[in-house]
């Protein structure tokens, strides 16, 4: 699908299902899976472009422009199968080399990442480097973790219920 479709595609659900909140990309591969770009690079990722072309298609499209601000919904991104992920695609994507990587944060409304499979970044660390250090702007959207965990394992950010207490 081109980006105009992929939209298209995604402003049919929405105005049928009328959903608060929509992520479009959940858990999309990229060759930031496991590494940022550096700032000093020229490098880009495809996928991550992609997304954010077909965001701006998606926001420029009459039907989003004609709904109502209690009609549209939250848009969460990146939502990356990991931490990780997700972390790796706000860093390469900051702003610092707007020419060749723009801000993906500007296109987002929330931030939003996924903890599937037992995801060893999904710590303090990271999900405070995602939600900028608040830790109520990051959601984890799919953290699958919690279901089938082994009886006093790890949940992967146990250290955030420790650390509070």
């Amino acid at each position: 699908m081109t980006e105009s479709e992929y939209a298209d595609w995604l402003l049919g659900y929405t105005v049928e299902h009328t959903p608060d909140f929509l992520s479009p990309f959940s858990a999309n591969a990229s060759t930031l899976t496991y590494d940022a770009i550096a700032d000093n690079s020229q490098m880009s990722d495809q996928v991550t472009m992609w997304e954010m072309d077909m965001l701006k298609a998606l926001k420029k499209k009459n039907v989003w422009l004609g709904l109502s601000n209690l009609s549209k919904p939250s848009i969460i991104g990146p939502d990356r199968a990991s931490a990780e992920h997700s972390r790796n695609v706000l860093d390469s994507f900051s702003g610092s080399v707007t020419y060749i990587r723009p801000e993906y944060e500007k296109l987002v409304d929330v931030i939003g990442t996924q903890a599937r499979y037992a995801d060893q970044s999904a710590n303090e660390t990271n999900f405070n480097a995602l939600s900028g250090d608040g830790l109520t702007a990051a959601w984890c959207t799919m953290c699958s973790q919690e279901w089938y965990r082994q009886i006093d394992s790890s949940l992967g950010y146990t250290d955030l219920r420790s650390s509070r207490a």
